[in-house]
């Protein structure tokens, strides 16, 4: 999915070079546009690079939907954080460390895996939940670390980013390019008293609507990818032996969740049924 996003930067960036290179009357607008495109997919794979760096993991933790947890919430779950490390060690030989830990103000039993090394645990998953059942829900996102289906998410994010920007810078150039264009007598859209302004606007708005119709078709593959990642991460818990904690959190999820089945609804989804996810969590269980 990474690469589809690079492509399609590129094909982002094709386009804005053909349509700068015409403002500026170039012969040669072919070629700029195999430049811009080459270059764009460079940049992408930088940003994609930049996403799982250290600086990366800076922005991520940043812009995260959680605060900084508090003192009381880490010996709240360093223990367990303790524990689910020393059993990853031993049953996969790996070592996942220094995690940042976040705190999403939210009643719901939730966590996120973002980048590298970032946490977060809702209020509601911190205060309700017992020992058992936080680490169920803390060794699921560790899957996440260890599969670094976290990590693609981060790169995906910084690439849709730049997809959106790009996509409002083009349809500003394709504005700035219609103002710029003159008729037979070398008035421009503007010098005729601006009458072109407007549907120019909104030729420019449609530009980036059209163009959003390739992150809705990344968003809703992407969404079939994650639910695989969410099923390997449940059995990642299984198999380091936080399987029952975890069985017992979806448990209590699938109690008070709603979802509405209609067809707009199921591809949008970003996670398996519940239900189906503690079937997958009985079989192995039972096993």
């Amino acid at each position: 999915m990474m690469w589809f996003l690079m492509i399609f930067n590129g094909v982002l960036g094709n386009v804005l070079f053909v349509m700068i290179s015409s403002i500026f009357g170039s012969n040669h607008g072919s070629a700029w546009g195999l430049v811009g495109f080459v270059l764009f997919v460079i940049i992408s794979f930088g940003i994609a690079k930049f996403m799982v760096s250290k600086g990366g993991n800076k922005v991520l933790g940043f812009i995260a939907p959680a605060r900084k947890m508090s003192n009381r919430e880490q010996e709240r779950v360093k223990h367990i954080i303790a524990n689910i490390q020393a059993e990853i060690k031993s049953k996969k030989g790996v070592s996942i460390d220094n995690i940042k830990l976040y705190t999403m103000e939210s009643p719901l039993l939730n966590a996120f895996a973002m980048g590298k090394d970032i946490l977060g645990i809702t209020v509601g998953a911190l205060e309700t939940l017992d020992d058992e059942e936080l680490a169920g829900l803390i060794a699921h996102e560790f899957g996440h670390f260890y599969n670094k289906d976290s990590e693609r998410q981060a790169i995906n994010f910084g690439l849709l980013c730049f997809a959106e920007a790009l996509l409002w810078v083009n349809g500003l150039i394709l504005l700035l390019r219609g103002t710029l264009q003159t008729n037979d007598k070398g008035e421009s859209a503007m010098g005729m008293g601006g009458l072109l302004f407007i549907p120019l606007i909104l030729v420019a708005i449609l530009f980036k609507w059209v163009g959003s119709v390739g992150i809705w078709v990344y968003n809703i593959t992407y969404g079939m990818f994650n639910h695989k990642e969410e099923y390997r991460a449940d059995l990642f818990a299984c198999e380091i032996g936080y399987g029952a904690g975890l069985l017992s959190v979806l448990e209590k999820i699938k109690s008070y969740e709603f979802k509405d089945n209609n067809f707009s609804s199921r591809i949008k989804q970003t996670h398996p049924d519940t239900a189906l996810r503690i079937d997958e969590i009985d079989s192995y269980l039972a096993n």
